[in-house]
């Protein structure tokens, strides 16, 4: 499409600076063409330079300086309830939970290879989500509960695992709109209050992560992978940009000759 449209538009630039030349002659009329290409050439440019920034990904060293500290702790607290399991954990498959919390130990602890880059922000989450989801289905399996709905992350801290319900949300100076929430979250808009959000340093000031804008792409592009995202600007950039993780597309390590890490149990 944009190929077309410049093909027409050069078509067109050309028709005209010839007419210009015929009924103004060579002299005038070439002038005016010079001029004129000119100005096209460096309207063309900027509209280029806007776009290519619109579209520039996140800063990798910004994304890693914000997202590792949250990342390593949601990591420390899905490690640890995956060794407290008992007999909960024979719902699920322990390998595959056991796995996807190894991949993320090795983005995020891997001291030869320490994660640098936005999509080692993304792979490190999406695991987290993919362990997040299983130690939800063992917990609710584990008390005789229905298995969780494998749908969105809570909204309001990705870290609390999948929905139970959907919510309308309100924030101050912001569009109403239908976000997913744990049961924990969901109570809280209920009683009419308003959770807190996960918080992200960003260029030293602590912010609601859906605030935080490109630095906040690759972390919620890791929890929603193909999943719409309820903050519209922050889904806007997601597309815009095209960054998505798709687990079907991430081979797990080839962990289960080795030793198991420690929260294995």
């Amino acid at each position: 499409m944009v190929v077309q449209t410049t093909a027409a538009a050069a078509v067109v630039l050309a028709v005209g600076a010839f007419l210009i030349v015929f009924w103004l002659g060579p002299g005038i009329g070439a002038a005016l063409v010079t001029a004129g290409a000119v100005v096209v050439a460096v309207v063309v440019a900027a509209v280029g330079f806007v776009l290519f920034k619109l579209r520039e990904g996140p800063k990798d060293a910004e994304v890693v300086a914000a997202y590792l500290p949250v990342l390593t702790a949601e990591w420390s607290q899905a490690a640890e309830e995956a060794k407290r399991l008992s007999g909960a954990g024979d719902v699920v498959d322990r390998d595959v939970l056991t796995g996807h919390l190894w991949a993320a130990e090795q983005v995020l602890f891997n001291q030869e290879a320490p994660v640098r880059t936005a999509d080692g922000i993304t792979r490190a989450s999406g695991h987290i989500a993919e362990a997040r989801y299983l130690l939800a289905v063992a917990e609710a399996l584990g008390r005789g509960g229905p298995r969780p709905h494998r749908g969105a992350p809570c909204f309001f801290d990705p870290a609390h695992g999948p929905l139970t319900d959907k919510v309308r949300f309100n924030p101050e100076g912001g569009a109403d709109r239908t976000v997913s929430a744990c049961g924990s979250c969901r109570a809280l808009v209920e009683a009419g209050k308003v959770p807190p959000s996960k918080q992200v340093v960003v260029g030293g000031i602590p912010t609601d992560y859906w605030r935080a804008g490109r630095v906040s792409v690759p972390y919620v592009d890791g929890y929603w992978q193909q999943r719409r995202f309820p903050d519209h600007e922050l889904h806007r950039l997601r597309r815009d940009l095209k960054l998505t993780w798709d687990p079907a597309e991430t081979e797990l390590p080839a962990h289960l000759d080795r030793e198991p890490p420690w929260y294995a149990g």
